[in-house]
């Protein structure tokens, strides 16, 4: 009966506490929080606990009012984790219960804790992060409660603190010093008033010291579906995940932010393949490793090149003088500035400078205009494009072709007699300029102004000095472009007096007398252009002549040859009459003879119609 009683009564101690066990769980761990009393709406708080599983996602939740935070990290290879979390700035003031924290790895919490949150005032601590022996600067807004009075900052455990002086407007500004011995990790920043008595606000810093740093092998890469970098990292706090990641101009507009991981070893290393991808535009990109707690981050810098280079086009590819050109540009950066440029050689032996910006759109395209100068020499140009991403040079070229303009003139009739006032018009010159006109002997001479496109007329008198003869006119402007036509000037033949006869004593027969046409034939007085015609003449028989033949076309062409007769007296010669023989103004050429003897000679005009 005895040992029935003992054996009941363990029987019942053990339900009594496996009840009260079940009424009472166990307590879950505390998490350490930085800072964790008066936190500044807005600012961050550091968060740890309790191990996770190896490498296991970890989510650290801050239940506040009127919004939660979340923040959810990956535990290093021994399970150890850290995360900010960032007060969200309309958190409502608690002071008194404060709000919970808690970290939890899939369904396992892993600790709990609180903090309290004053709102109204803002904290800004930079640098942040810092390093050890250096100073950072707090500034502080909403401080109106202690307007003209001083306020004490401090960094983590530092005695005393820095003092303050308040403005009428509730803002101070304090630059504390962070000592040489203080060792990496996360403090708080604590502002107080009444001497030190009350804490009014407070706020997280980061000292780090980290000999962290980065290198890239290739750091030059042409982007591309398979292209990558391979990062290398020394100098990391060990076993903990690091984040690479660089932000890119996107071809065809936008960015793009290529990323991957890497966990650091026990030696405080990591190697890790960074992607290039397509799309990554021409530029010096900042490849940035992080750690997961931030205490490590380092930078190095990746020249790309695009797998698509930018290209420009030129319409039309073959100008001449005074075209607009239009050039347009495809797989430029969208936002900065690109210059398009040429140097033109121009009449002279002068070179002129062109140039012009755009932007490209977002899908990396533009279109811009430079106008050919309109004295331009005939050659080629070479016109680019260039523009500057992220300190690195972009540039595309292409080719212009430039054919020098041609000016001409046009006489509106194809022969004048001295003192008759001709009409002389000019395409094809500089705009707004001076055109000045002159002829052989000075017979035709003016001066001209040119229009907007280049376009003259001028009304020249013909020197009554002027005799028979077919003259060159020539039209120049002081950019050296000019053009030349033909007149044909028929002065009136003058009666050549008939001295009275000297009577000799013994006559002689004079055989040089002036010499005359028997007949002067053109075969075929109207013909078509690009036709065959002849000239057949007759001199004076039984004596060997000199002759000139001159055809003038209405295009300003001319032909000219000298020849001799037969002992007869008897020539004839053939002659190609120019396909563009004909003007706007005319369809008559002229036929100019002329026959001497060495003393005296006749000339004789002999009109042609031509047709097309």
């Amino acid at each position: 009966m005895r040992i029935l009683r003992i054996v009941l009564l363990v029987s019942l101690v053990a339900a009594l506490q496996v009840a009260t066990s079940a009424i009472h769980p166990a307590q879950a761990a505390s998490l350490t929080i930085t800072p964790n009393q008066d936190v500044a709406a807005g600012s961050k708080i550091y968060v740890t606990g309790p191990p996770a599983s190896p490498n296991a996602s970890v989510t650290v939740n801050l239940l506040t009012v009127p919004t939660n935070q979340s923040v959810t990290i990956t535990a290093d290879s021994g399970g150890n984790w850290s995360a900010i979390v960032t007060v969200p700035s309309n958190t409502s003031q608690n002071t008194t219960t404060g709000y919970q924290v808690n970290a939890t790895s899939g369904t396992t919490q892993l600790g709990t804790g609180s903090i309290t949150v004053v709102s109204g005032f803002t904290l800004t601590v930079s640098p942040n992060p810092t390093t050890p022996n250096s100073s950072v600067t707090v500034s502080g807004t909403g401080f109106t409660t202690y307007a003209n009075q001083t306020v004490f900052v401090q960094v983590g455990s530092q005695s005393g603190g820095v003092a303050a002086s308040v403005s009428s407007s509730g803002t101070f500004s304090a630059n504390v010093g962070i000592p040489g011995n203080t060792q990496n990790g996360y403090y708080a920043v604590t502002v107080t008033a009444n001497n030190g008595a009350t804490t009014v606000a407070t706020s997280l810093l980061q000292v780090a010291n980290s000999t962290a740093s980065i290198t890239l092998q290739p750091s030059s890469v042409t982007a591309g579906p398979s292209a990558s970098t391979v990062v290398s990292g020394t100098g990391f706090q060990p076993n903990n995940n690091i984040t690479i990641n660089y932000t890119a101009t996107a071809i065809g507009g936008g960015t793009v932010t290529p990323s991957t991981t890497a966990v650091v070893t026990s030696a405080g290393t990591f190697t890790a393949t960074l992607p290039v991808p397509a799309n990554v535009a021409n530029g010096q990109w900042t490849v940035t490793a992080k750690s997961q707690n931030n205490s490590d981050t380092a930078t190095a810098i990746l020249n790309v090149t695009a797998s698509t280079p930018p290209a420009i086009t030129v319409s039309p590819a073959l100008a001449t003088g005074g075209t607009l050109v239009t050039i347009s540009g495809t797989n430029f950066s969208p936002g900065p500035t690109i210059t398009i440029s040429a140097t033109v050689p121009v009449a002279g032996g002068l070179n002129v400078p062109l140039s012009t910006t755009a932007t490209a759109g977002t899908n990396g395209t533009f279109n811009a205009q430079l106008t050919v100068p309109i004295n331009a020499s005939s050659g080629v140009v070479t016109v680019t494009a260039s523009q500057t991403v992220n300190n690195a040079n972009v540039s595309a070229t292409t080719q212009l072709s430039i054919t020098a303009l041609r000016a001409t003139i046009t006489v509106s009739v194809n022969s004048a007699k001295p003192g008759d006032t001709l009409t002389i018009t000019g395409s094809g010159f500089t705009p707004n300029s001076t055109v000045t006109i002159s002829s052989d002997n000075n017979w035709v001479t003016g001066t001209a102004s040119t229009d907007g496109v280049g376009n003259f007329t001028a009304h020249p008198v013909v020197s009554s000095a002027a005799t028979t003869a077919a003259i060159t006119i020539t039209a120049r402007d002081g950019s050296g472009i000019s053009a030349t036509t033909v007149l044909v000037i028929n002065a009136p033949v003058q009666p050549t007096p008939t001295p009275s006869p000297t009577p000799t004593p013994t006559p002689t027969l004079i055989t040089s007398v002036q010499p005359s046409f028997a007949h002067a034939v053109i075969e075929h007085k109207k013909i078509k252009e690009g036709k065959h015609d002849t000239v057949t003449i007759q001199g004076e028989p039984g004596t060997t002549l000199k002759v000139r033949l001159q055809v003038l076309f209405p295009s300003g062409q001319h032909i000219k040859v000298t020849d001799s007769t037969d002992s007869t007296g008897a020539w004839s010669h053939m002659f190609l009459v120019p396909s563009n023989a004909i003007n706007s103004h005319s369809h008559t050429a002229y036929v100019l003879l002329q026959l001497w003897n060495g003393t005296l000679s006749r000339k004789d005009f002999l009109p042609l119609t031509l047709t097309k």
